[in-house]
């Protein structure tokens, strides 16, 4: 089966080597008889030996990384000193999996639930366990013992382990948090019995402890099937625009830039569009996809009206706390990817909304990272030219003023609490006492909140899933944009609500269930 670089000619080009995009690739390309193309705008590096034990934000802030201007965390009529000037998105094959912390796990049941009651068919939490259970091979490292979950997968392509039962630090976190807290201790936050509790951190690095080896969307859907025939891989591919149809409202090509040469790739079934909550809605535009009056600015030729794209843009927001430990109480470890992981209800809340993580970076350091994962922010992902070179503008909108910092300092306090009444921890580093003194007002906090408060690098939320009387979505419950059937967008950008969990797990099970409406429709049209 020979391809022409050329003038590529595909059943499937999927635009981006992201979670999801992998994911897809490696399940539609299991049948011979189906060609699959799957672009991605960053390359391999799974080689990199220091990405299964770290992160690229803690090693190599380069070019696994894109960084992208930010308009400013905070809304424009509050534009303080914050220094978050830029945010990142993975430029890497595997997407956030390749580089992130390697947090795994699944939001809160009812999270998925809401999408479903929200108007999206087949997206309740009992309708896609099949899918996430089809993605891992889950490990209990902490109670081996103990029987696994009927709902956790066992034989899936991605490797999923809890921290391991010895290790140094673990049980003290998990027993004074808990006391603390006044919240259960619980092995397993996966699962329908829910999150609230705090638990021994998931993470996608494998089943050996002692030799942690990050297992990624492109570790384990794709780069096994390189030998495919039918499976072309491409890195370092800028996609252009998707060419559409005037006639037929379908997608036809794939225009992109790679090694300085212009390629066209066609579609004879599908595109799907796995390039993630910035630069999927970045490509749609390019494409004339979009609200009329941002196109028109910009000299692109509108193909759909389609006022919902780079919209309703969503992040959780952290607050990190740095103490000095005594290491006899709280031993060093080797990386500061964080190991305990708890989730909380804010007061009044019907929704499991904050999130609590912590670690112990060396020499003697004990980080507290708390985070707002339901916010009401909402911002937007534009273009400021239709050179597709030029990366996209971002505004994320959070208010430091508003009911979500509140929660954050509300949870900040019962930290400082925590800390000091289970005597983890000496000196408080961040943000220290002289900075915001034990008596700190809220206007002292939020004086703080301005500079230190940032993304957590989880956008969502901007080709929004919905009906199509919804006017703000962008793509069905099938995933298909509307007005343009054999155009699939699958990726966090579907989310109509940001989940209240690290986006990971949901993200490849958004692969998975994308593979198989795919191939159903690819039955049905051989019936």
């Amino acid at each position: 089966m020979s391809w022409d670089p050329r003038d590529e000619h595909a059943d499937y080009v999927i635009i981006g080597g992201g979670s999801a995009g992998c994911v897809a690739a490696g399940r539609l390309s299991s049948d011979p008889a189906v060609r699959v193309l799957l672009l991605e705008r960053g390359t391999d590096v799974s080689g990199d030996e220091r990405l299964h034990v770290q992160t690229y934000n803690d090693i190599l802030p380069s070019s696994p990384l894109e960084f992208l201007p930010i308009e400013t965390l905070f809304t424009r009529e509050r534009k303080l000193p914050s220094g978050h000037t830029v945010t990142y998105v993975s430029r890497a094959m595997g997407g956030g999996p390749a580089i992130s912390g390697s947090m795994w796990g699944r939001a809160d049941p009812s999270n998925y639930d809401e999408w479903a009651a929200l108007g999206n068919a087949g997206w309740s939490y009992e309708e896609l366990l099949p899918y996430f259970r089809a993605a891992e091979s889950y490990r209990d490292l902490f109670d081996p013992g103990q029987p696994v979950s009927e709902e956790r997968g066992l034989t899936g392509p991605i490797q999923v382990a809890s921290v391991d039962e010895n290790h140094p630090v673990l049980r003290v976190l998990l027993e004074t948090a808990s006391r603390a807290f006044e919240l259960p201790r619980r092995r397993d936050y996966s699962t329908r019995e829910g999150i609230e509790g705090f638990f021994p951190m998931q993470r996608n690095l494998g089943h050996d402890a002692s030799s942690p080896r990050r297992s990624t969307p492109y570790t384990a859907y794709v780069q096994p099937h390189l030998a495919r025939e039918n499976l072309r891989v491409v890195d370092m591919a800028t996609v252009v625009r998707i060419h559409i149809d005037p006639a037929s409202r379908r997608a036809q090509r794939v225009e992109y830039l790679h090694n300085g040469t212009t390629c066209m790739a066609s579609a004879g079934r599908e595109v799907l569009l796995c390039a993630g909550a910035v630069n999927s809605p970045k490509v749609l535009l390019q494409s004339g996809i979009g609200p009329p009056e941002e196109l028109g600015r910009l000299g692109i030729s509108v193909q759909l009206d389609l006022p919902g794209v780079g919209r309703n843009l969503q992040d959780h927001l952290v607050l990190p706390l740095a103490f000095r430990t005594d290491p006899a109480t709280l031993p060093a470890q080797t990386s500061s990817s964080p190991i305990l992981i708890g989730f909380l209800r804010s007061p009044g809340s019907r929704w499991v909304d904050l999130e609590v993580m912590a670690t112990i970076k060396p020499p003697d350091h004990l980080l507290v990272f708390i985070a707002n994962l339901r916010t009401e922010a909402a911002g937007c992902v534009r273009l400021t030219s239709a050179d597709p070179l030029v990366p996209p503008w971002i505004e994320l909108n959070a208010d430091p003023s508003g009911a979500d910092a509140e929660k954050l300092i509300a949870l900040a306090r019962r930290v400082r609490r925590w800390v000091t009444e289970e005597r983890l921890a000496g000196a408080e580093l961040v943000p220290g006492l002289a900075t915001v003194p034990i008596d700190a007002s809220e206007a002292h906090w939020r004086m703080w909140l301005g500079v230190r408060l940032k993304g957590l690098y989880h956008p969502a939320g901007t080709c929004r899933m919905g009906p199509t009387g919804d006017p703000a979505s962008v793509v069905d419950a099938e995933l298909r944009v509307h007005g343009i059937p054999n155009l699939r967008v699958a990726d966090c950008s579907i989310m109509p609500r940001v989940v209240a969990a690290h986006p990971s797990a949901t993200a490849v099970m958004i692969g998975e269930k994308l593979a198989a409406m795919v191939e159903a429709t690819r039955r049905a049209s051989a019936a």
